[in-house]
């Protein structure tokens, strides 16, 4: 039975399963109906002659595998899919792995949303590529062709670093060490992984621009003089839970009036039906201050939906990509905070780390990761907090006297 063509960055390569086997086979042609007329050639000879000569002749490093091809780890999307079953992490970070995987092996094989016709069917594309074709030495030189392209920009260069740290060390995460046992993976199969190196870590420390004295204020008031309209009800909702409790966007979209234990002084941030943490450490309680429980308290009496945060969308549960009740708010949300001087990819984000910041010069880094639930100090340092107070040697009154 012909399963489908699919072209691999130069030639087609076509997937035929017969008599309970499975095998794709690279057609070495860029021309469809050449490729077409080789695809059928091997069809008729598994028909035939069955699997042993077929492969001997149009795939001979794989004949020795005709025992069970149909079980034995084949393409990206056999490796994605097996991989999955056995990873132990939340279903979100298995899907992120996946999509880190299908990220570079479509890369390699010049497979682009545009040239399959819809990001499903790119997917479905990539997922056919035959594992063999994703090597080490592909997977290096992938990689340097995607630092490549920001090599005139050192700004844009050390983010890109950064970026293909995380891609590959995602995808690497279905090959890991506690995956791999379980999986049927060819016989000699060597990581695509192995021996590539992950660039020097960049550092991804928080350094703080805003004042978030100020911006409280004009999300409270707005700036008539520079056209700043004040928040509305959900969207400060939404600001105030991110910079003065430190919450996430997931946690803020799910968070339940439940949550709220009013005569502690908590929120009690805990896996719901609809909310799943991000990690063990984030299921905690989090202290805030009177004003900030008196302010919620007062909406908690008016509100009428179960969440904190009204939206008309639902909560869907089970999904493998972040999905937001309150996504068109959160965009919203993002929108005003670039107009008043918050310029960061992720804006809301930064409120959780001005957050970080300010408790760290109150109590301590401690404290700062305690609040911000981290499960290890050394993230709290690495990447969100900034002191507000800056160190200086006062030793400038030395050189007062050769000032004007």
């Amino acid at each position: 039975m012909h399963e489908g063509e699919t072209k691999l960055g130069k030639f087609y390569c076509v997937k035929i399963a017969h008599d309970g086997k499975r095998q794709t086979f690279n057609l070495k042609s860029a021309e469809k109906g050449e490729a077409a007329r080789k695809a059928k050639q091997i069809y008729l000879s598994l028909v035939s002659r069955g699997w042993e000569e077929t492969l001997a002749e149009y795939k001979p490093q794989k004949a020795k595998n005709t025992e069970s091809p149909s079980t034995t780890i084949q393409t990206v999307g056999d490796l994605i899919g097996a991989a999955s079953r056995v990873l132990t992490v939340g279903e979100r970070t298995a899907a992120d792995y996946g999509r880190a995987f299908r990220h570079i092996a479509g890369d390699i094989c010049g497979i682009t949303v545009k040239s399959a016709g819809s990001r499903e069917k790119w997917k479905l594309s990539v997922n056919d590529v035959p594992l063999t074709m994703i090597t080490p030495q592909e997977v290096l030189s992938w990689k340097k062709s995607f630092l490549s392209k920001k090599a005139g920009d050192a700004a844009a260069l050390r983010k890109a670093k950064n970026t293909v740290n995380t891609i590959m060390r995602n995808a690497k995460g279905l090959l890991s060490r506690k995956v791999v046992p379980f999986l049927d993976l060819p016989d000699g199969f060597v990581s695509p992984f192995e021996g590539v190196p992950f660039e020097s870590r960049q550092s991804m420390k928080y350094r703080s621009s805003i004042d978030l004295v100020k911006l409280v204020e004009l999300a409270k008031n707005g700036d008539e003089a520079k056209e700043i309209e004040p928040l509305t009800r959900e969207l400060f909702k939404i600001f105030v839970l991110a910079a003065m409790a430190g919450l996430m966007r997931n946690e803020i979209d799910k968070l339940e009036w439940r949550a709220f234990l009013w005569d502690e002084g908590i929120i009690r941030l805990e896996t719901t039906r609809t909310f799943s943490a991000k990690s063990e450490e984030s299921n905690s309680d989090v202290a805030i201050d009177k004003e900030l429980l008196e302010y919620f308290h007062q909406d908690f009496k008016k509100s009428k939906s179960r969440f904190v945060i009204a939206s008309k969308n639902a909560a869907k549960v089970g999904m493998s990509h972040s999905h937001y009740r309150c996504a068109k708010l959160f965009k919203e949300l993002v929108g005003w905070l670039h107009r008043v001087g918050v310029d960061e990819q992720k804006p809301i984000h930064v409120l959780r780390k001005e957050f970080g910041s300010l408790v760290c010069d109150k109590f301590g880094i401690y404290a700062a990761s305690t609040a911000l639930r981290h499960g290890d100090i050394h993230i709290t340092s690495q990447h969100y907090v900034d002191s507000k107070r800056k160190i200086r040697p006062e030793l400038g009154e030395l050189i007062s006297d050769k000032i004007a």
